[in-house]
């Protein structure tokens, strides 16, 4: 994956899930967004109360994939590279745990959450996107250089490999998600109703007249 954290902000805490408020509110959140497939939703909270192997307390199915996909982003790690790691580590844990095998298997898990991106092409000098009306130029109508990636010193052309990749994280079910839950629309909100305003003073964002 590429850009900063691919993997919405979920809890990075080590305990195993409780009922408490945000715990619940996190789930009624997810519930709406499965509302058309309760299979699925069930199968979720499985993942989110399932340890990761027997008598494990500090990590459940969900929580230990989720921290491995943020040092995946944080590092740069590609796809092969993230499988190969996590088969290395499943083979590392007691038999019958409930690790994931493959990138795709786990980026599928989050993606049903509304944590998905979509891969965008673009030009290597940030000229245009390949998408709308450039979506099947193979090269830059601006700058002309190859949607490719490009070997300069072979001279050759490594094709279906794109040359750059915009990674698009859409904002519109990441904010809904984020105004679902009372408890964070309370932090989106501070600014407004919570804040002590100095007039004349510009010590916060909201401040501007804009």
């Amino acid at each position: 994956m590429g850009t900063s954290n691919v993997v919405d902000s979920m809890s990075m805490n080590t305990e195993m899930p409780t009922d408490d408020v945000e715990t619940v509110e996190m789930v009624e959140v997810v519930e709406e967004n499965f509302i058309g497939n309760p299979d699925k939703f069930r199968e979720l909270i499985e993942d989110v109360e399932k340890p990761l192997y027997t008598e494990c307390h500090n990590f459940t199915k969900l929580s230990a994939i989720n921290q491995l996909l943020n040092l995946k982003s944080k590092y740069g790690v590609s796809d092969k590279c993230f499988t190969e790691l996590l088969v290395l580590i499943k083979s590392m844990l007691p038999e019958g745990n409930e690790m994931y095998s493959c990138t795709y298997e786990a980026k599928k898990e989050f993606k049903a959450m509304g944590s998905g991106y979509t891969k965008i092409h673009a030009c290597v000098n940030n000229c245009i996107l390949y998408r709308n009306k450039y979506t099947n130029l193979l090269a830059c109508p601006t700058c002309g250089k190859s949607r490719w990636k490009v070997d300069e010193q072979k001279n050759k052309i490594y094709n279906n490999i794109p040359a750059k990749v915009l990674s698009y994280f859409p904002i519109i079910l990441r904010l809904k998600r984020l105004f679902q839950s009372k408890t964070t629309t309370k932090d989106l909100t501070w600014h407004e109703t919570k804040r002590k305003v100095d007039i004349g003073i510009l010590s916060h964002p909201a401040d501007s007249p804009a």
